[in-house]
């Protein structure tokens, strides 16, 4: 009796500690995951966080001279510094893998980083625009809030010298974002060609009125600096948001509407539905939806249309034999065919009656 109740009891040992809940991941374990993986990430980290200690320096300077020259730079660098964080919790929760919620995972987070960070920075370098427009078309006097100074130039110059080095520490993301498995990575370059840009054209303003060149000419220097980097950067991030915007709508990939025989106009995906109506037993490929769900992973459906006495599970397994090496997450659905079945029936009953 004894052993018996020593066997009865360890089962419910062992299940007390299965039922031990885990211990919960704080903010501390979230930074130190983040800034423990890879080059990219750390170099993220450590701009990021210069860029905030950057803005505080800056603002208290500001608080102490009571002077408001450094307040618009310093904030810029808070929020280059806020863009970046964004992307290393996006890089964090890109890797969790599916739940119960979300069961193709969190990788779609990286193409809404993407989306988030290039729409960041197109509005405010078109603030900046609108901002070079007014100053360029005003007077000379409205623009010149201080007297010209080199000390201005100085915090331009050491953010310049950052964010450059960043930008080529990053020169890999610099093409093809619209290809790209990391596409946040691409976001993060985004931020630091902005700050470069930026960076330089303040510190060009900065140095123009101690050049010897016409006061017209030194008077529209920096608006006309500015307006040129502002359209800088929208370009630059035309090339990130589009793609991401088209991702996010569920817009068939660009790949899958290649035209591979441009005598019918006949797509990739076209050919590929065409191919898979012609298995043995399949009537119609219909309500065909392909999307992306990241820049190359691809999610896609379709509805098979099948004869009633056709082998549904060997239909199933051609049509992802065809389709998962291109789709990442794949389903089809087999709909036997209602009439196929009557049709059948009734000709059974009507050769029994002539019978």
């Amino acid at each position: 009796m004894n052993e018996d109740e020593e066997l009865d009891i360890s089962p419910l040992v062992l299940q007390d500690s299965e039922d031990q809940p885990t211990q919960s991941k704080d903010w501390r374990f979230i930074v130190k995951a983040i800034s423990s993986k890879g080059r990219d990430q750390k170099i993220i980290f450590l701009n990021s966080l210069f860029f905030a200690i950057f803005f505080i320096i800056l603002l208290f300077h500001s608080i102490i001279t009571k002077s408001t020259v450094y307040v618009p730079i310093a904030f810029i660098q808070l929020m280059h510094s806020v863009l970046l964080f964004i992307t290393l919790i996006t890089d964090y929760y890109s890797t969790v893998g599916p739940d119960e919620r979300h069961t193709y995972g969190y990788a779609r987070s990286t193409v809404v980083c993407s989306f988030a960070v290039s729409l960041a920075i197109i509005l405010f370098a078109f603030s900046l625009l609108l901002e070079a427009l007014k100053n360029f078309l005003s007077s000379s006097s409205d623009n010149l809030e201080d007297g010209p100074s080199l000390s201005h130039a100085g915090p331009h110059l050491i953010a310049f010298f950052v964010y450059s080095f960043s930008c080529f520490l990053f020169r890999r993301y610099s093409s093809n974002p619209s290809q790209s498995k990391v596409p946040h990575l691409h976001a993060a370059f985004l931020v630091f060609i902005s700050g470069t840009m930026h960076s330089l054209a303040h510190f060009a303003a900065c140095l123009v009125p101690f050049l010897a060149l016409p006061s017209e000419v030194t008077d529209q220097a920096a608006p006309l600096f500015h307006g040129l980097v502002a359209l800088f950067v929208i370009d630059r991030a035309r090339f990130l948001i589009t793609p991401a915007f088209l991702v996010l709508m569920q817009a068939t990939p660009e790949k899958l509407l290649e035209v591979i025989d441009p005598r019918i106009g006949e797509t990739v995906i076209d050919r590929m539905i065409r191919e898979a109506s012609h298995f043995e037993g399949v009537l119609e490929c219909k309500s065909a939806h392909f999307w992306g769900l990241t820049f190359t992973d691809y999610v896609g459906s379709l509805h098979i249309r099948a004869k009633n006495d056709a082998n549904e599970q060997h239909i199933i397994a051609q049509a992802h034999a065809k389709f998962d090496p291109v789709v990442f997450h794949f389903t089809a659905q087999v709909e036997k065919d209602h009439w196929d079945r009557l049709g059948s029936s009734t000709n059974q009953l009507g050769e029994e009656e002539n019978i």
